[in-house]
């Protein structure tokens, strides 16, 4: 079956049409509570493809990207080199957003 392409606002309102209540917050808040930003987890990204590459001392994560592919990383772009769907999207961003609860139990 093709898959179409819908906007993500569609995709969103669909989401939240059966709830009762939504809150929508910025990145403020999120960080406020401990959550990485999206800044944060490309960071994070790019610093794992240097070390799976075999890079040790890669300086600015932002500027060996560059050097290394010839263009600026963005968080899009990142996701959709490292992942090929929405489920591997969502498996790679799970340890990002998600607590780890094993650590409260040691």
């Amino acid at each position: 079956m093709a898959r179409i392409d819908l906007d993500p606002h569609v995709t969103l309102a669909f989401a939240l049409q059966d709830t009762k209540y939504a809150v929508l917050l910025g990145a403020g808040a999120s960080i406020s509570c401990g959550m990485p930003s999206a800044w944060d987890v490309q960071q994070s990204l790019i610093e794992r493809i240097a070390a799976a590459e075999g890079a040790e001392e890669i300086g600015d994560p932002q500027d060996w990207y560059t050097q290394r592919f010839g263009q600026a990383p963005t968080y899009d772009t990142l996701l959709d080199a490292l992942t090929s769907s929405a489920f591997g999207r969502q498996a790679l961003l799970k340890s990002f957003f998600e607590p780890d609860c094993s650590m409260a139990l040691k």
